[in-house]
């Protein structure tokens, strides 16, 4: 009989503290900035939460009449979290009784950044240092899910090694973590295996966070649900350059799917003829310059949102024109009048270092110099395209480190 009471005792204790740290449903989830609902503060989630750009443990969990109190604890780092319920949307959340929040679980459908201030960045922008990005996919199922996914980093000096997709595996809790060398700022991809690629914006020496909500399930699910819903409703971003992954995330969205497809820019290179093409190419060019700035206006947006949109826009224009004689696997001359028309990059500036098109310009600029007639342009162009050049091996050189560059032109 006293072993009965005894293990009955234990019994009740062991169902207490799993009801005692049991997440209370209601406040489960990704929760912003009230003021702006874009700004990721804290996410709670069955087995952790996320704030601070690290995951936390569950020390405790008390419920009240709509008020509960939750300890978290990274290793020897511990915070205390007060939550009252303001209405049947937000929370009054509060961190070690100082820092005092109302958040939302609706992210805006048309955002806002004029609370978010961040100065361009400043050249030089090379450096050599990590990147940490972690992650999770709510209410993960490694059922539907294949389980991994990579961070793809084009940059134009670690292409000369291919060592650009950085693998990671998501745990069944659906949390996961890569760590990886960068050179620069940039907008990178991330993916999750059969589910969906997206971007988020990374810096060398940071840490970033991203959130794949309980959304992208029922996509992964059912890809027919992605219709009338982008990437921006899905993601959420932590981290210093969180915010700036959310300003690019929704502008690259509107850039790609509001102005000229990237399908049909490739189309009118097989449909126009050179010089028809690049006069057509250049006018997509000031619309798209000019539709985005208006677009970042009206948003709000960081100058340093706005430094690497418009770069992005221009390494776009500029990979075009570079691939146009490369299209469908052909190589074909350009005529003079044709390079008498070719953009010039201004080869002393690292800005096209926030676009993975940068790489993509270096590829076709080393075909065009060492298969295009060299009598077929003039001189000034010719020492162009060799300080063009020059400029990609001096990126490498002034990190002093063993990368071998291996590019097929003459110096």
């Amino acid at each position: 009989m006293k072993k009965f009471l005894i293990s009955n005792c234990l019994f009740l204790i062991t169902i207490a503290l799993a009801a005692q740290n049991n997440l209370p449903p209601e406040i489960k989830g990704n929760w912003m900035k009230a003021n702006d609902s874009i700004e990721w503060i804290i996410s709670f989630q069955p087995t952790f939460t996320v704030f601070d750009g690290q995951f936390w443990d569950y020390k405790s969990i008390k419920n009240g009449e709509n008020n509960y109190q939750l300890e978290i604890s990274n290793g020897e780092i511990q915070h205390q979290i007060d939550i009252s319920k303001t209405d049947n949307d937000n929370l009054l959340i509060s961190i070690d009784k100082r820092l005092h929040i109302i958040c939302t679980l609706y992210k805006t459908l048309i955002p806002n950044f004029g609370s978010y201030k961040a100065e361009p960045f400043t050249e030089p922008l090379l450096t050599d240092d990590s990147v940490t990005i972690r992650g999770f996919v709510e209410d993960y199922d490694p059922e539907l899910y294949e389980g991994t996914g990579n961070a793809q980093n084009l940059s134009t000096i670690t292409r000369f090694n291919n060592k650009y997709d950085h693998n990671f595996i998501i745990s069944p809790d659906g949390r996961f973590e890569v760590k990886f060398r960068a050179f620069s700022p940039q907008l990178i991809y991330i993916t999750i295996a059969r589910s969906t690629q997206t971007r988020i914006f990374m810096v060398p020496g940071e840490d970033q966070m991203i959130g794949f909500n309980k959304k992208l399930r029922n996509v992964t699910f059912d890809q027919r649900n992605w219709e009338n819903l982008s990437d921006f409703e899905i993601n959420h971003y932590m981290g210093h350059s969180g915010m700036l992954s959310e300003e690019t995330l929704y502008l690259e969205s509107f850039y790609r799917n509001k102005l000229i497809s990237d399908f049909t820019k490739a189309a009118n290179m097989e449909l126009m003829p050179q010089l028809t093409y690049i006069r057509w190419r250049k006018q997509i060019y000031a619309f798209e310059i000019k539709s985005m700035d208006s677009l970042m206006t009206s948003l709000n947006t960081s100058e340093r949102a706005r430094q690497v949109m418009i770069s992005e826009l221009e390494t776009d224009f500029l990979a075009d024109i570079y691939s146009y004689q490369i299209n469908i696997g052909m190589f074909k001359q350009y005529s003079p009048s044709f390079i008498d028309e070719m953009p010039l990059m201004d080869y002393n500036s690292y800005k096209y270092l926030f676009s993975k098109n940068y790489y993509t310009i270096n590829n076709y600029m080393t075909m065009f110099n060492t298969l295009q007639d060299i009598s077929t342009y003039k001189s000034q162009e010719a020492t162009f395209m060799l300080n063009t050049y020059r400029s990609i091996c001096q990126m490498a050189l002034i990190l002093q480190k063993s990368i071998i560059l291996r590019m097929n032109f003459p110096i």
